[in-house]
Formats: structure tokens, C-alpha cells, sequence
């Protein structure tokens, strides 16, 4: 059950997989949905959807990488909708490089800048102008990775990113917690996005794996035996958004649809 209709969220990343999924789904649980990413089309499509439904949106084109983009975001939410309840993350960038010692710079800096400076800046500014510290009240989720908690070859530099994001979280969440703030990450393996998709065959090259026979082995390493859907990440964030159960973590990288963390 959600805690109250009319919450206001913005989804960052919202034009496709996880973060689409993830916004249709509060929408769905009662939330006004603000969707925002680079691909202004998809964004207004599905603002459109999610008015059909009955909810209010809004669609705001932003890069992440860019601060003022960011800040544009978080000040058209609060003209149009007064506040900012809960923030959903889910921009992400992966670049698979065979080795560290042949990674390049670029790629480094892309994924940093995506993957972590992207969440601190809408992280900081959602706390400020979007009001939550001033109401003692508010949600963050990030949609992280298990690369958050484990090392992989040809990921070392995504590793440190998803690393990166997630102390982010943890730090956040002991500041703000007795405020009332909630923060936590979500922390999915494998999920069939066309992040992952367009991965797959790079991955199965460093593995030494066949690439028509990938989905098996993604299969075989998870113990449920099969990959995840956007869709069902996106249940785990309206959980975190929008639930009392939700309310009673923080600080959290919740794992799924991943092989079996130590």
C-alpha cells in the first residue's frame, strides 16, 4: 500500500529500462512523476502516459553531467509542483575495457561523472532547493549495481563508480536519518535493459563465453536461475519510495537479481 497519494518524485534516467519502469510504477502507487533525461521524445511520451493514468507529470530534458541541468531540474519541480518528496537515480553509464592497464581516460571519466558526480549533485540539491531538509521528510533511492559490492574483470572502473555512488548513500543516510530522510540504493545484477543488452557481447568476449550462449550463463550464476526484468527492479524502488517498510531502512544496497554476495 502506498503511504499517501500526491507525493511528488522525480526519476532521473526515466526514458528507458529501469528508470521507465520505475516511474510508471509510482505513478501507478499514486505518485505525480517528474521524468527526466537527454532523450526529450521518450521523456514527453511517457510524461503523456503517465497523465493518462490520472497522475500529474512533467518532462525536463537534462544531461547529468551538467550541474546547471540538475539544478533546472530540481527548480521547475518546485515552480510546478511546490516540493520534492522523493528522488529516484537512475542514470548509469558502462564501459567494459579487457583490463584496467588498458582503460582509457575518457571512459573513466564518463562513468565518474555519471555514475557519482551526477547522484551528488541531484542528491544535494533535492535536500535544498527541493526542500526535504527544511520538512524533515523525503526519500532518495539510487539505482546502484552488485558491482557496488564485489570486483569483476573488465569492470574495475564501473566497480569503483557503483563503490563510489554507494558510500555516497551510506554517508548521506547517517546525516539525514534522524531528520527523517531516507536514503537507500538498489544493487540489481544482470537485469535485460539495452544497457545490457548492447554489454553482452564484450562481456561474453572477456569470459571467454560463447555470445549466443551468454543468457545461459547469466542464467546459471543466479540462483533463481534467470535474468531480471526492469520491471521487477523497479517494484524493489516503489517498495523503498512509497511503503511504511520502506521507511524502516536506510542506508541500504539492496541486492537482486544477482549471484549470492558474501
Amino acid at each position: 500500500m502506498p503511504l499517501e497519494e500526491n507525493k511528488v518524485t522525480v526519476v532521473i534516467g526515466a526514458s528507458r529500462g529501469i528508470g521507465r519502469c520505475s516511474a510508471l510504477g509510482l505513478a501507478q502507487a499514486g505518485a505525480d512523476v517528474v521524468v527526466a533525461a537527454r532523450t526529450e521524445p521518450d521523456i514527453k511520451s511517457l510524461a503523456k502516459e503517465i497523465e493518462d493514468m490520472g497522475r500529474r507529470s512533467l518532462a525536463v530534458k537534462v544531461d547529468v553531467k551538467q550541474k546547471a541541468n540538475i539544478e533546472n531540474l530540481v527548480q521547475q519541480t518546485v515552480d510546478r509542483f511546490g516540493k520534492i518528496d522523493i528522488l529516484v537515480y537512475s542514470s548509469g553509464v558502462l564501459y567494459l575495457e579487457r583490463t584496467l592497464a588498458e582503460s582509457k581516460d575518457e571512459n573513466f571519466e564518463e562513468m565518474m561523472a555519471v555514475n557519482v558526480r551526477g547522484p551528488y549533485w541531484a542528491m544535494r540539491e533535492v535536500l535544498n532547493l527541493g526542500g526535504m531538509l527544511e520538512r524533515k521528510s523525503g526519500r532518495i533511492i539510487v539505482i546502484a549495481s552488485d558491482s557496488a559490492k564485489r570486483g569483476e574483470a573488465g569492470l574495475a572502473v564501473y566497480d569503483a563508480s557503483k563503490h563510489a555512488v554507494l558510500g555516497l548513500v551510506r554517508g548521506l543516510a547517517m546525516e539525514v536519518g534522524a531528520m527523517g530522510i531516507i536514503v537507500n540504493a538498489v544493487c540489481p545484477g544482470f537485469v535485460w535493459t539495452k544497457m545490457a543488452q548492447d554489454v553482452a557481447p564484450q562481456l561474453a568476449e572477456i569470459y571467454g563465453i560463447p555470445t549466443e550462449g551468454m543468457d545461459e550463463f547469466l542464467r546459471s550464476i543466479d540462483p533463481l536461475k534467470r535474468i531480471a526484468t526492469p520491471e521487477e527492479v523497479a517494484d524493489v524502488v516503489v517498495f523503498l519510495a512509497m511503503t511504511p517498510g520502506g521507511g524502516a531502512m536506510t542506508g541500504q544496497g539492496l541486492c537482486m537479481a544477482t549471484t549470492i554476495l558474501s
